[in-house]
């Protein structure tokens, strides 16, 4: 695919990259080359289809004057501010840190293109998208473009934080449940009043009653509630006595069994 605009730019190194094929072969996988990009060029005529393809360009002269001064400063500040925000929750961003400070020393305030170009080239955005970027000549066009995709970029990162946030927060709220139970049970063996040998069994009787049954959301909600309390309990207690006896009723009842 010919673009209309692209970049003028000199191998600085290439190497073939071997891939493997069917039956564990090394294939032809191509080149990989590190470029130094020079300057804009635009297609002016394609003289041959090749190979190679031959094509006749002309340097692209762009100016960082813009009509709207404003506009642009707010456009380079809203860029550089984005950018220094998805770096602090992006894991991805923190770990090319400083490699992302060096190119953000490096640019110049008063080159709001290679500001855009730099900015681009730090979001995953599609082929099509990067293209749309390039080809923009007005300065702030150009970092509007780049600011929408840093943008896409800052919202993919915070909910990725949000997600892997919800998801620690659980796990660590199940752990700490695990730990608290097995302490409780520590306490509860060294006060002799460890029920391993008779609540446990119950529980077990009683739930192994319902195996089958068709018992109603709100209905095992509350049994399961009565169940952890039942658990709880000290076989002391005339409250032990009483709930076992609601769950003996509770258990035996012919759930989801109709008369005609």
């Amino acid at each position: 695919v010919l673009h209309r605009v692209g970049t003028r730019a000199r191998i600085m190194q290439a190497a073939p990259m071997p891939s493997v094929g069917k039956l564990g072969q090394v294939a032809d996988g191509g080149m990989q080359m590190l470029l130094r990009g020079f300057d804009l060029i635009r297609l002016e005529k394609v003289l041959s289809l090749g190979p190679p393809t031959q094509v006749q360009v002309a340097k692209i002269t762009l100016s960082a004057e813009d009509s709207d001064k404003d506009t642009l400063k707010a456009y380079i500040n809203e860029t550089m501010h984005t950018i220094r925000e998805i770096m602090t929750i992006s894991p991805q961003f923190r770990e090319y840190a400083d490699m992302i400070h060096q190119g953000l020393e490096r640019l110049e305030r008063d080159d709001p293109h290679a500001m855009a170009h730099f900015a681009a080239s730090l979001t995953t955005a599609t082929g099509a998208e990067l293209m749309q970027v390039l080809e923009q000549e007005s300065p702030s066009e150009k970092l509007r473009h780049a600011l929408v995709l840093l943008k896409k970029e800052l919202e993919v990162s915070q909910l990725q934080h949000k997600i892997t946030s919800q998801i620690e927060e659980k796990v660590s709220s199940h752990q700490r449940e695990f730990m608290l139970r097995e302490q409780l049970k520590m306490i509860k063996k060294e006060l002799g009043e460890d029920k391993s040998d008779g609540t446990d069994k119950l529980v077990e009787k009683f739930r192994q009653r319902l195996e089958g049954q068709v018992v109603p959301h709100e209905a095992m909600e509350a049994i399961n509630s009565e169940f952890e309390k039942f658990a709880n309990l000290a076989k002391e207690s005339q409250e032990y006595q009483m709930t076992r006896n609601y769950l003996d009723w509770l258990t035996v009842l012919p759930w989801g069994t109709y008369s005609k």
